[in-house]
């Protein structure tokens, strides 16, 4: 991430030399690391906001199971009659 932030200083800094038109093509088919970083920062968004809902999960899960008496995955065995 370091590296595609200091990436995004040093495109942008020759812009106010250049026109209209050679800003327009000076980066077609360049890597644009603006748009790397952003999608760095999204997906480290989503896996925290998934982990987190995963132990929200977890968390209750084990709570209602300490109330019943119960462990998390334990089938009772069935009494023959």
């Amino acid at each position: 991430m370091v590296r595609l932030t200091d990436s995004c200083g040093e495109r942008v800094k020759p812009e106010n030399d250049l026109t209209k038109d050679d800003l327009k093509t000076r980066l077609v088919g360049k890597m644009d690391p603006k748009k790397h970083l952003e999608e760095l920062g999204k997906r480290g968004i989503e896996e925290n906001i998934v982990g987190a809902l995963v132990e929200m999960v977890d968390k209750e899960v084990s709570f209602a199971a300490d109330i019943d008496g119960s462990k998390p995955g334990h089938v009772e065995a069935m009494d023959e009659d």
